[in-house]
């Protein structure tokens, strides 16, 4: 079994051929939507990465380029990221990798 992060709406995944990073896909009341013939969590936007540091990358660029806040200044986009590296950091320290 490979990885299977969930940070923030997205899912960073492993298999033997790389990694992969997904989109969740929510209902109108923000809950993840489950597919009926399978029972597995709904996902989009699929990219293959050869590492978890760039799907990490491609996360945060992706969350904040995607993101409902207007940013309109380097601070805002800073905060943004700290959110993620956040979200990120709990993720590892769940899986045991960092501690706090």
């Amino acid at each position: 079994m490979g990885l299977n992060l969930k940070i923030l709406d997205y899912r960073i995944t492993s298999d033997k051929f790389g990694v992969q990073l997904s989109k969740l896909v929510l209902d109108d009341d923000g809950q993840i939507k489950i597919d009926k013939k399978t029972g597995k969590e709904m996902l989009k936007q699929t990219t293959y990465h050869p590492s978890v540091k760039s799907a990490i990358n491609k996360l945060k660029k992706t969350h904040v380029y995607t993101s409902d806040d207007e940013i309109t200044t380097l601070r805002e986009y800073q905060t943004q990221f700290d959110l993620i590296q956040s979200e990120i950091d709990d993720a590892l320290e769940v899986w045991g990798c960092v501690e706090k």
